[in-house]
């Protein structure tokens, strides 16, 4: 603060103001004194407030002031002094008198209040001194300020008169007193109070509340006998309280004494007495069994607020136990008891302050008994129920022990829980006695046990079978049930002499319709009952379907390709379908007449030949069993041979195109010639055809090979690869081929190519291209993606043609791969012009290769089989000296071992008639014997005729080393070695892959072994 100024000076106080120093004061204390006293006076000011009045200062006297500013965190700034000298006194006297009109009034038990009129003049103070009336006891003085007129006298005694003075106090004196008298009142006390609902414990006491307001009630308790006194203190709105923790059956003295802010009130005093702890009295115990025993008994007096029972056996087999059960219970009943033995019981009353004395009573369980009256009844084949009356007790379960008593009985159990008394037991044996024995079982161990017998029945069959409802597919089986519960009924049926039963499982049903039955046939039926444990013995019948055969089936007009059959017709046929089968097993014939027919002839068979003719009756759904005849044909009569007529040549050559200049190849032209294509336009496809081979080269085993194949149903090779030697001829040919009609059997025409076409006997040649071309029109009615992989498997190049709506991925599959190269579609039988000039480059640029076509990886590619070359195959190895197939090592490829001294080898110009392509690849998969010796051998070479090597691949066992060799073009041999680590594990035993550039096939010398998985060239 600053700027402290004093103003208002008189002779006995003046004003000081200042200035705020800071905005957020708290608080100021002021202090001042006379100068140069250390008595300060001492006050505290708000922070809003900046001036005070200095008052009751002594005249003519400097004064020093100080203040100082409290801050909110209690931290003070520099003190502000000042000083000032108040005013001297006027030398006038001031009047003096004393106090008038003195009252005493608002008396209480220890307090009196005093008021007067005040004196005349400046009073500095009033003296009030106060004393019992009867002299008893010392004044007593107080005092107070000059401009106060009353006082309120405290700690005054209770019911008492009092002389009271006041007396004014001038500067200079006394101005006069005046005295009065006051009376205190008596002590208040509470009101009817009560002591009632003892217990054992405790006491409840109520009172009635004390005049005033008590800030509380002091209850003191305590055994009228003698005894410390307790206290409770009781807030002053409460008027009651429960005394706990007392002593039974004792009288106690309680009082209580209101609380006044002036002080305590009259005591006010009432007695009780608690309760007295009782015994529980005719304590009985009852209603034994082997585990359990009841206690009742007659209440025991006073608030009890629960019993403990204890029990335990009376010779000490086992601890003491124990239950609690509420106040209000009369009757307990003890489980889980020993069987058989004297138990002491003992019943205790608890009370909520402790526990009365014990009663004590004896009892004695029950001996264990067992079940009774056994009853075994509900016999089946496999089941036995059985049923008995309880064991007395707790019974916890029920074991149940069964065998049969006869043959090698063993032992089974089951169990059930103790509310039970029944079981059924199975799975049994049907028609066998058991015995049967029932243990009760209690917590502690077994009881008493019962034995009876019993026997299941047998394996009862149905009964009265019935046969009925025949029709050519079906007839109905009727029988009555089993005597006994079956899980139902299985019927089994077969054909008179056949070894192929077929059985139905019907359920609980006793008749039921047997379906899709051959027509004119004998059937055994057996009808078994079905038992968890089996089935019965059958009832057996037969049962026959209507006769759906022709009869009178008859041979005649017998010649050396023909002969006919007729046969009495059947009521219900619609159709009858005839089979001609050759003795020899090759194919027959088959055909459909209709209904109204009865005889048929056959033609274009062959002389001297055994027939079989079956002839089976057709209804819209059915066809009943076939009746069959035996003929023979007659020998042909004996003609003069004749040559085939050789085909006329085409009216003008085409000449060769110079892309096949050169070709040599197996081409083999199959056609579709199903009923979607007709005639005509399957005379297109033949020119098509004409014009392709038209471009090639020279027709003949020195060059192009071909052949053509049509397909419907069937399939018909028109002539082989080595039919024809010079190009007329094939076109020739070309020109006479017929068209067939029939469905689109391409699958079944690529597996014909495979087997019948591109075969050695047909004219196909080793090591040269062979190439297939497909014409079709539609989508193949047969599966075709297998039959063409094998054929693209076996190297040949597949080229496809497509007419108007065809399935591309069928043709896809088909072809080789790239689509693109393989896959030609045209939109009708006029647009072949299109595609013809690309078709004939890309087949003869295929038969201008150097190398043959092998498949790799789903792709046709140029190079050589070396095993096939070698006829290392399965079905020509055989022929192979000092091979041998090895089994087993591969899943998808045969292996070969190579046996000690073998030597494999063959002409290079049947391997290689044009010599080693410019560069090739050699692909070896092979495998070192352990019986290999360790000096270096030639894996493959080629010699020349003195065998001489000129090339090839030398493996040394010793230095794990593989080489290449050849002579360069100076006549020089030049050899690279390759010696890496991965070289070096070809010699541990397995098959190893090697794919060596520029090397070539297969030479095995003296005394090496080797397995050779294959061997690829690729160009």
């Amino acid at each position: 603060p600053t700027n402290l100024k004093i103003t208002e000076v008189t002779s006995e106080g003046f004003r000081g103001t200042w200035d705020h120093g800071a905005s957020d004061v708290s608080l100021y204390r002021i202090t001042w004194a006379p100068f140069g006293s250390s008595d300060k006076m001492e006050t505290i000011l708000n922070g809003d407030e900046n001036t005070l009045v200095f008052e009751n200062l002594n005249p003519n006297t400097v004064y020093e002031v100080s203040i100082t500013a409290i801050y909110p965190d209690e931290s003070e700034s520099d003190d502000l002094i000042g000083s000032e000298r108040t005013l001297p006194i006027l030398t006038t006297q001031a009047p003096k008198s004393g106090p008038r009109n003195l009252q005493v009034y608002n008396a209480t038990s220890n307090s009196l209040t005093v008021k007067w009129d005040p004196a005349s003049g400046r009073v500095q103070k009033y003296r009030i001194t106060y004393q019992p009336s009867t002299g008893e006891g010392n004044e007593q003085m107080t005092t107070i300020g000059g401009r106060q007129n009353s006082v309120v006298l405290q700690k005054l005694k209770p019911d008492t008169p009092y002389t009271i003075t006041v007396s004014s106090l001038y500067p200079d004196g006394e101005g006069g007193r005046m005295t009065g008298r006051g009376k205190t009142k008596p002590l208040n006390t509470v009101r009817n109070l009560r002591v009632y609902d003892p217990s054992t414990s405790t006491l409840s006491v109520r009172w009635d509340h004390a005049e005033g307001n008590p800030r509380q009630y002091k209850l003191f308790y305590a055994p009228a006998a003698g005894g410390p006194e307790e206290l409770v203190p009781i807030p002053g709105n409460t008027n009651y309280a429960i005394l706990r923790n007392l002593q039974p059956d004792t009288s106690y003295t309680v009082t209580v004494v209101p609380v006044y802010t002036e002080g305590d009130g009259g005591r006010t005093s009432d007695t009780g007495r608690t309760l007295m702890r009782g015994l529980a009295r005719n304590v009985q115990v009852y209603n034994p069994t082997p585990n359990s025993l009841d206690v009742r008994w007659d209440p025991a007096p006073g608030p009890v607020l629960q019993y403990r029972v204890v029990y335990s056996p009376v010779d000490g087999t086992r601890p003491s136990e124990s239950i609690v059960v509420p106040g209000s219970t009369r009757m307990v009943h003890l489980e889980r008891l020993i069987p058989d033995t004297l138990y002491s019981v003992n019943l205790v009353a608890l009370y909520s302050d402790g526990e009365g004395n014990p009663s004590p009573a004896q009892g004695r369980t029950l001996p264990r008994s067992g079940p009774r009256n056994l009853r075994v009844f509900g016999e089946t084949t496999n089941s036995l129920s059985v049923a008995w009356d309880h064991a007395d007790g707790p019974v916890q379960q029920y074991r149940i022990i069964y065998s049969p008593t006869v043959g090698d009985p063993i032992d089974e159990y089951t169990t059930v829980p103790g509310r039970r008394n029944n079981v059924i037991l199975q799975p049994l044996q049907p028609d066998t006695p058991y015995k049967i024995t029932v243990i009760a079982v209690y917590e502690d161990g077994d009881g008493g046990h019962l034995t009876g017998n019993g026997r299941t029945v047998g394996l009862l069959p149905p009964q009265n079978i019935h046969i009925s409802d025949e029709w050519y597919t079906r007839f109905r089986v009727s029988w009555d049930p089993s005597p006994s519960p079956v899980l139902g009924y299985k019927i089994v049926y077969k054909p008179v002499g056949s070894n192929e039963p077929m059985e139905a499982f019907v359920g609980e049903m006793t008749s039921y319709t047997l379906h899709n039955l051959n027509p004119s046939t004998t059937y055994d039926v057996n009808v078994y009952a079905q038992y968890d444990s089996g089935l019965s013995v059958p009832l057996t019948d037969r049962g026959t379907t209507l006769y759906l055969n022709v009869t009178d089936l008859k041979t005649y007009q017998i010649g050396w390709d023909t002969f006919c059959v007729k046969w009495s017709p059947h009521r219900a046929a619609t159709s009858y379908r005839l089979k001609l089968s050759p003795a020899d097993g090759t194919r027959g014939q088959e055909i459909t007449v209709r209904g109204s027919e009865t005889s048929h002839c056959f033609t274009g068979l062959s002389p001297d030949t055994d027939y079989g003719v079956t002839v089976f009756v057709q209804t819209p759904n059915l066809e009943g069993p076939g009746v069959s005849v035996k003929e023979h044909t007659t020998v042909k009569p004996t003609e003069a041979p004749t040559e085939p007529p050789t085909p006329p040549p085409p009216p003008t050559i085409p000449p060769a195109r110079d892309v096949c200049k050169g070709a040599k190849a197996d081409i083999v032209f199959l056609t579709d010639a199903s009923w979607s294509i007709g005639d005509d336009n399957f005379n297109k496809v033949v020119k098509f055809i004409f014009n392709t081979v038209g471009g090639f080269d020279e027709i003949s085993p020195a060059g192009i090979q071909v052949s053509f194949v049509q397909y419907s149903d069937e399939v018909k090779s028109e002539f082989k690869l080595n039919t024809y030697n010079d190009k007329a001829l094939a076109l020739g040919a070309l020109q006479n081929i017929r068209y067939r009609g029939g469905n689109t059997r391409t699958g079944k025409a690529l597996t014909f190519i495979k087997e019948k076409v591109l075969t050695w006997e047909s004219g196909m040649r080793k090591n040269v291209p062979k190439v297939l071309v497909v014409v079709t029109d539609g989508r193949s009615q047969d599966e075709v993606k297998k039959a063409a992989l094998v054929i693209q498997q076996s190297g040949f190049s597949v080229f496809v043609v497509g007419v108007a709506d065809v399935d591309y991925n069928e043709l896809a599959n088909i072809a080789s791969k790239p689509s693109e190269r393989h896959v030609f579609i045209v939109d009708d039988f006029e647009s072949f012009e299109k595609i013809e000039d690309n078709l004939i480059t890309f087949v003869c640029e295929t038969a201008t290769s150097s190398c043959p076509l092998i498949y790799l990886d789903g792709y046709t590619s140029p190079g050589f089989k070396m095993l096939e070359a070698y006829n290392l195959t399965e079905k020509n190895f055989a022929s192979v000296q000092g091979v041998s197939l090895e089994s087993g090592s591969f899943p998808s490829y045969s292996a070969y071992r190579i046996q000690k001294n073998a030597f494999v080898n063959q002409p290079t110009a049947d391997l290689h008639p044009n010599g080693l392509p410019p560069s090739y690849t050699i692909i070896l998969l092979f495998r070192l014997l352990p019986e290999t010796p360790s000096d270096p051998f030639a894996i493959w070479q080629i010699t020349d005729r003195d065998y001489k090597p000129q090339v090839g691949v030398i493996a040394d066992p010793s230095s794990k080393t593989l080489s290449f060799f050849n002579k360069d073009t100076r006549g020089e041999v030049q050899t690279v070695t390759f010696d890496t680590e991965e070289v070096k594990t070809l010699f541990y035993g397995s098959f190893h892959k090697v794919k060596t550039s520029d090397y070539l096939s297969l030479i095995s010398r003296k005394k090496y072994k080797t397995n050779l998985l294959f061997i690829k060239m690729s160009c």
